[in-house]
């Protein structure tokens, strides 16, 4: 991986803490600099077998999944990983491991970097995901009622508390699905396209190939138990996108 800086540095003076977890021996973030300059401070680097010990001791905001991630027993360790972890994942692979992509962000990653790539581009990502995660309880929109909460049947989120609810029992949700169903739950029984998805969830335009948001909300709908042939709560539009049906609740 080429390890390029060009002063890239986050606005806000928060230092955000990163736990590196290495499937392999191989460490790629000797350098630390860059990262201490960009706002975010590696606070451990460490294997998958003491990532439920460190976790809970240091509390990071976002984990590097850090590795070849070529293999199902990589998938594996990241299911795991993400399975334990409501903070941001991101998994880096530091080879070519594209053909494993659809399936580490189906198993919970918020994002997935393949190949050679820089540094500078890995701590882009990175804000733009926290730039996300900031996003939604500061929004006020349809559905919500000013003080962070959607209502919609039995479900109920709390954009401030970042909390999903439903039948009075929480939801574990990542990151990325958390500002899909909030996204959603905003605009209750109206369509949002792709094209909005991809600009308000990824920042990027949507290509008309991309699968990774359609990931997402099968990921959701297995969450909310919604994942039958016909789901009920969350809709797929033909050719349009995605709608979260129900009535909202004052």
């Amino acid at each position: 991986m080429d390890q390029l800086y060009t002063g890239f540095k986050l606005q806000s003076p928060i230092r955000y803490g990163v736990l590196v977890v290495r499937t392999h021996d191989q460490g790629i973030l000797a350098d630390r600099t860059c990262f201490t300059a960009s706002g975010f401070t590696i606070l451990e680097e460490i294997g998958p077998g003491d990532f439920k010990r460190v976790v809970k001791d240091i509390r990071p905001d976002i984990v590097l999944i850090i590795g070849e991630l070529k293999t199902y027993h990589d998938v594996a360790i990241c299911r795991e990983i993400c399975g334990g972890f409501n903070g941001l994942v991101v998994a880096v692979a530091v080879n070519d491991a594209t053909q494993f992509e659809s399936v580490i962000l189906e198993n919970g990653a918020d994002d997935f970097i393949s190949g050679r790539f820089s540094i500078d581009s890995l701590l882009a990502r990175m804000k733009a995901l926290i730039r996300r995660t900031q996003s939604p309880a500061s929004q006020t929109g349809n559905g919500h009622n000013g003080n962070g909460l959607i209502r919609i049947g039995d479900l109920e989120i709390n954009g401030t508390g970042r909390m999903a609810s439903l039948d009075n029992r929480e939801i574990p949700l990542t990151t990325a699905e958390f500002d899909l169903l909030w996204l959603l739950a905003s605009r209750p029984n109206q369509i949002v396209s792709r094209d909005e998805l991809y600009r308000e969830l990824m920042r990027i335009e949507y290509d008309g190939l991309d699968r990774c948001v359609d990931l997402r909300v099968c990921r959701l709908r297995k969450k909310l138990g919604d994942c039958g042939k016909k789901p009920r709560m969350i809709k797929s539009v033909r050719s349009e996108g995605y709608v979260l049906v129900g009535e909202q609740l004052k």
